[in-house]
């Protein structure tokens, strides 16, 4: 069964992304017979037809149901599964992951910033079909308080940057900008509040968003999501604001014990979290092409996934 539903990921994704990258000049491609599983909670539909049109899906329904446009490619999928292409939402991409991960299933991936140099090319890359691999997302670096085994010495674009002040922060942020990243990321919660909300300021004037792994003292994830970040990577610091008793466990990021701080959760500290996460996302549109989190964290912050 995985192994149907694989080869049957990896066969659309292949196809869509030939059409995307040579054009939409190209014959529509339908993709009929399998069963489709939507992703949005709907009944499968057996003997179903996708259309495709340029870089985009331009029908979807049960055969006899939608119109094959002349000429279109077909392939055959009967027999097979057909669902939309998964996230991989949390990488420390690798030069070999792509075809792993297309045969998995996965259509795109948001980096954790450890690409540094290489990131925008590689996105760029995949994008104009030069290199087999997920459509990439990119932070190139993450920007934190310690150099995490860094020198210091290295390049502007090395996956660590640490810095020195509220300006210095802005300037960071607009270097990684400007280097093409789509959003910037806050590494941890170790810096002093006003750098956070200076770095979330500049990203958001130069209209991307900004990620912060909020594991405090300097920020917590309330006040992350007041200020405007778009995602709180590794549920950072949810779990101690949701516990019910957060003075028995280790206070800022500590891995070992996150299932026992999920286990104490208060259920009324969880929901004013979520409330205060969609509040104030729904406040922010971006022009980036980074993709929407709030249905993201309102799950993290509910169910402690």
């Amino acid at each position: 069964m995985k192994r149907l539903v694989f080869r049957a990921l990896l066969g659309v994704l292949l196809a869509v992304s030939i059409v995307s990258a040579q054009g939409p000049q190209l014959a529509a491609l339908a993709i009929e017979g399998g069963t489709l599983i939507d992703g949005n909670g709907g009944a499968p539909v057996a003997d179903s037809v996708v259309v495709v049109q340029g870089n985009k899906i331009a029908a979807v329904g049960k055969r006899g149901q939608v119109t094959v446009p002349a000429g279109a490619r077909v392939i055959n999928a009967a027999g097979k599964f057909v669902l939309p292409g998964l996230w991989e939402s949390q990488t420390a991409y690798a030069w070999y992951f792509g075809e792993a991960l297309l045969n998995h299933g996965i259509t795109s991936s948001i980096d954790v910033g450890t690409e540094a140099e290489v990131a925008v090319p590689h996105r760029d890359a995949v994008l104009h079909g030069k290199d087999l691999a997920p459509r990439a997302y990119t932070g190139i670096l993450r920007i934190g308080s310690t150099l995490n085994g860094a020198t210091g010495y290295e390049g502007p674009l090395h996956t660590i940057r640490v810095p020195k002040s509220a300006d210095d922060t802005r300037e960071v942020v607009r270097t990684v900008l400007n280097a093409g990243a789509d959003y910037v990321i806050f590494y941890d919660g170790a810096m002093p509040f006003e750098w956070y909300k200076a770095g979330v300021e500049e990203a958001h004037k130069m209209g991307k968003p900004a990620f912060v792994r909020a594991y405090g003292p300097g920020i917590l994830p309330a006040q992350a999501a007041e200020i405007g970040a778009a995602q709180l990577p590794h549920s950072a610091g949810i779990p101690l604001a949701i516990a019910s008793n957060p003075s028995q466990f280790r206070q800022g990021r500590d891995d070992r014990n996150e299932l026992d701080k999920y286990a104490d959760m208060d259920d009324a500290k969880a929901a004013d979290l979520v409330k205060i996460c969609r509040s104030t996302t729904r406040r922010k549109r971006w022009k980036s092409r980074s993709p929407p989190t709030t249905t993201w964290i309102r799950a993290r912050c509910a169910s402690g996934g």
